[in-house]
């Protein structure tokens, strides 16, 4: 894994995390993170790749569209979420881990074209984890927000799509 790999890598998660954070803004368009993330993944597979295996990665579109709302006073939550909420005795933090969790399964899922054109399965399984656990445990935790072309972002959205951006270049990267 080359300082290359890593710079470009960084690079194109910085402009994840900012489609991804675009796509949670208040009288923004989802769009930003449904299509965004999965266009920009897709295209560098591609590139990498040179295979029509790897457009199964826009199958994201259809995981970041599911949406993983938890009911509440304000919000009837998604499908997903409601799901989750009633399993856990309406628990919402518990039904959080649940509901994101999914949501990571979801996204490593969809990544699966990569390992089978790199056969890298300790590193897709690495990352993989890392996924999982940082959609379980950090994507729907509450960590301020930034002002960033005149929309406010939340810090947290920024960091998770940084994360999955950045993992999944990675992945493709290394081939």
């Amino acid at each position: 894994m080359g300082l290359i790999n890593i710079a470009i890598s960084f690079i194109l998660a910085l402009l994840g995390a900012i489609l991804g954070a675009l796509g949670g803004a208040s009288n923004s368009n989802k769009n930003y993170r449904r299509l965004g993330i999965p266009i920009l993944l897709t295209i560098v597979a591609l590139i990498v790749f040179k295979h029509v295996l790897v457009l199964s990665i826009l199958s994201l579109i259809a995981i970041l569209a599911t949406g993983y709302g938890i009911p509440n006073e304000t919000d009837s939550g998604s499908p997903l979420g409601r799901f989750y909420y009633r399993l856990c005795n309406n628990n919402e933090t518990i039904a959080s881990i649940w509901t994101r969790g999914t949501i990571g399964i979801g996204i490593a899922l969809c990544l699966l074209s990569i390992l089978i054109l790199s056969s890298n399965c300790i590193l897709y399984s690495i990352i993989s984890l890392i996924i999982i656990l940082v959609s379980a445990f950090l994507s729907w935790r509450n960590l301020n927000s930034i002002i960033i072309f005149n929309k406010s972002l939340a810090v947290v959205e920024l960091v998770y799509y940084f994360i999955i951006t950045f993992l999944v270049n990675l992945l493709i990267l290394t081939r």
